[in-house]
């Protein structure tokens, strides 16, 4: 838990705690995909019988992979040996993994790999401009959305004004008026469309305006 609070205020203060999540979910699903592809196809575990995979270190080791590959000399203080490189840090980590591939608990370590591999995978791909985990905070934004009350906005849809109407000395109040319809319609149209959610700041603030005239 203090590896993953040390490593993970790293990502989130230089990506962001939607990022993390990222991170934290990947690095269980790879960690899982490993364990089952190495138990299934290795035959050394394959004959070993294993009660499952359980914690996760694999998310953990994500994240504090990501944070030694987007800031490799960023360093720690440790206690009575003082301030070392996160990179050689978390190096120390996968080596252990390695070494102990073929323990008692190898079906775990190799869970560590899957999870340090795609915590390199997904920084290097942000730098090259893919996020591969969006799809991660489109599912929970959909959830949340589930749980989330809608606003009540009252706002009377007006149609708009014929062509021909009778031009007065007010017509320049007049046309300022229907432009501002206009953009309420258009907005109640994107609304009809594609839900609320989907509406900008601006548009929102138009709209909350428009329901107190």
């Amino acid at each position: 838990m203090l590896v993953l609070y040390w490593f993970g205020m790293l990502i989130s203060q230089y990506l962001g705690s939607a990022k993390l999540v990222n991170l934290y979910v990947l690095g269980a699903l790879a960690g899982a995909v490993v364990f089952i592809l190495a138990y299934n196809l290795i035959p050394f575990l394959a004959e070993r019988t294993t009660s499952g995979m359980v914690g996760a270190s694999a998310s953990v080791y994500a994240v504090a992979t990501a944070a030694a590959t987007l800031l490799p000399d960023h360093k720690f203080h440790l206690i009575l040996i003082g301030p070392v490189k996160i990179k050689y840090i978390v190096a120390v980590y996968i080596v252990l993994s390695l070494l102990n591939s073929a323990g008692p608990n190898a079906g775990g370590n190799l869970a560590h790999l899957g999870g340090a591999g795609i915590g390199f995978l997904y920084v290097r791909g942000l730098q090259a401009g893919t996020d591969f985990g969006l799809w991660i905070q489109m599912t929970l934004g959909f959830i949340q959305s589930i749980f989330k009350s809608k606003p009540k906005i009252k706002v009377t849809y007006k149609k708009k004004q014929t062509a021909g109407a009778s031009k007065s000395s007010s017509s320049a109040s007049s046309s300022s008026s229907n432009i501002e319809q206009e953009e309420i319609d258009r907005i109640l149209d994107k609304i009809s469309e594609k839900g609320y959610e989907s509406l900008s700041k601006d548009e929102k603030q138009k709209l909350f305006n428009a329901s107190k005239k």
